[in-house]
C-alpha cells in the first residue's frame, strides 16, 4: 500500500527544508490583509467568529475575528492575518463550522446559518482547487470508507480470509488515490491542496522525498503557516533515518509494565524486527499470520520481533495480542502517535517496520512487510 523512502538527493533536500526553517522564522512579521463576508440565512444578530483553527471542537478554537450579523443576514469580516491557510468560521453556541482557503484574495460566502457547514464558498484559485480535488477523491474516500469498515467486521469475527480480502481492495484503491494526487500536484505544484494533500498523505500516498521537493519549492506565502514548519521538520528528521544510521536507545514497556530494553534485546539477536502497529489497524492484522511465518523462519537464527502499539487502550492491545498469538515481544507506551518513538522514527502510517543490526544500525525502514521478507532473504 506505501512507498518506502528512497532518494539520493536526501541529504541535499534536508538542506534546504532546514533553510526554508530560517525563512519561517523571517517571515513571521508579514501580514496577509484578509476580507471574507457574506449572507447567512437567518443569521440575524448572531454572532460569527473567525478561527485560525479548523477540525477541533469550536470551543477549543482561538479566536482571529468575530462580527454580528446584521438584520439584513449579511457579515463582513476585515483584518489582518498572519499566514495564508485553511480558516473557520462558526456561529456562537453552535458546533457545526465552515472551513475555507483564506489568503488575500476577497472571500464571499453564501449559506444557512443552521447548517453554515454547508455553505458556499466563493474565493480564489486555491479554494476552487481544495473543490475540484475534494470532488476529485470523494468517490475513492467513500469506497475506502466502506472497505475499511468491512475489515474492521472480520476482524471482529475474527474471519481472516475476508480480512485480506477487504485489505487487498483497500490497497487498490490506495494505489489509484496515489495516482490521483500525484497527478494533481505534478499539475498544480504551488497551490495550497498540494500542500494540504502533502500533510493528510506523508509517508503514505505522498513518499517523504516527494514531499521534501515540494516544500523545498513552496510559495513564500505559505512559509508562516504553522503546519509548513511541522512538516518541514518531519521531512526533515525522516531523511535522517536513512539505512546505515544508528537508531537511538528504546526501552519501553511490556504488557506486564515491565521495561524492556532493545539494548539487551541486540546483545542476544543478530537482528531485531521493529512493528510499529496497532489494534484497530486492519492492515497491520492482515499481516500477522505472514509476520508470524518469519518469526518462526527466522527466530532460530537470532532474529527477534519487537512489536510496538501505537494504542491507546490498554485492554484492546492485549487483547489482540493474545488473541492473535502476536510474535516476538510487545511493547507500548500507550500514548498512541503521540508516544516519543513514532515521532523519533517519523512513523506517519502503520504497518511500518524497521529492521536493525546487533548495533543498532538501520538496515530497513518500510511500510511493507514484502520488502522486510526480501531484506531477510538477502541476510541469511
Amino acid at each position: 500500500m506505501f512507498v518506502p523512502f528512497s532518494s539520493s538527493r536526501k541529504y541535499i533536500l534536508t538542506g534546504f527544508l532546514l533553510c526554508a526553517l530560517h525563512l519561517v522564522a523571517g517571515s513571521i512579521t508579514a501580514q496577509y490583509r484578509y476580507v471574507a463576508g457574506g449572507k447567512l440565512t437567518g443569521g440575524a444578530g448572531h454572532t460569527l467568529y473567525l478561527s485560525p483553527d479548523t477540525y477541533i471542537p469550536n470551543t477549543a478554537k482561538r479566536l482571529l475575528d468575530s462580527v454580528v450579523i446584521g438584520n439584513d443576514e449579511q457579515f463582513r469580516f476585515a483584518g489582518n492575518s498572519r499566514y495564508a491557510g485553511l480558516y473557520s468560521i462558526f456561529i456562537r453556541g453552535q458546533q457545526p463550522f465552515l472551513v475555507f482557503f483564506l489568503d488575500t484574495v476577497p472571500v464571499s460566502i453564501a449559506g444557512d446559518a443552521a447548517a453554515v457547514y454547508r455553505s458556499k464558498v466563493s474565493g480564489g484559485e486555491d479554494q476552487q482547487l481544495i473543490y475540484h480535488f475534494a470532488a476529485m477523491d470523494e468517490g475513492i474516500q467513500q469506497q475506502l470508507e466502506n472497505s475499511l469498515l468491512q475489515a474492521q467486521r472480520a476482524q471482529r469475527k475474527n474471519d481472516s480470509i475476508a480480512l485480506r480480502r477487504y485489505t487487498a481492495v483497500i490497497d487498490s484503491l490506495n494505489r489509484i488515490r496515489a495516482r490521483q494526487t500525484t497527478a494533481f500536484m505534478v499539475q498544480h505544484p504551488a497551490a495550497f491542496q498540494t500542500f494540504q494533500s502533502i500533510e493528510l498523505f506523508l509517508g503514505n500516498l505522498v513518499p517523504y522525498d516527494t514531499a521534501g521537493k515540494y516544500l523545498a519549492a513552496m510559495p513564500a506565502r505559505f512559509a508562516a503557516n504553522p503546519v509548513f514548519e511541522r512538516l518541514a521538520r518531519q521531512v526533515a528528521g525522516h531523511m535522517k533515518m536513512v539505512p546505515g544510521v544508528v537508531i537511538p536507545e528504546i526501552m519501553l514497556p511490556d504488557t506486564n509494565a515491565r521495561l524492556v530494553s532493545f539494548k539487551k534485546l541486540r546483545a542476544a539477536n543478530k537482528y531485531i524486527l521493529i512493528d510499529f502497529w496497532a489494534s484497530w489497524c486492519a492492515p497491520c492484522r492482515a499481516n500477522n499470520p505472514a509476520l508470524q511465518a518469519l518469526y518462526r523462519q527466522y527466530k532460530p537464527l537470532q532474529l527477534e520481533i519487537a512489536g510496538i502499539s501505537l494504542d491507546e487502550n490498554k485492554n484492546s492491545w492485549k487483547e489482540i495480542i493474545q488473541q492473535e498469538q502476536m510474535p516476538g515481544v510487545q511493547l507500548s507506551d500507550l500514548k498512541g502517535m503521540n508516544g516519543r518513538y513514532p515521532q523519533l522514527f517519523g512513523i506517519r502510517s502503520i504497518p511500518a517496520y524497521l529492521l536493525i543490526d546487533a548495533s543498532g544500525r538501520l538496515l530497513l525502514k518500510t511500510n511493507k512487510l514484502q520488502d522486510v521478507s526480501e531484506k531477510l532473504r538477502q541476510l541469511y
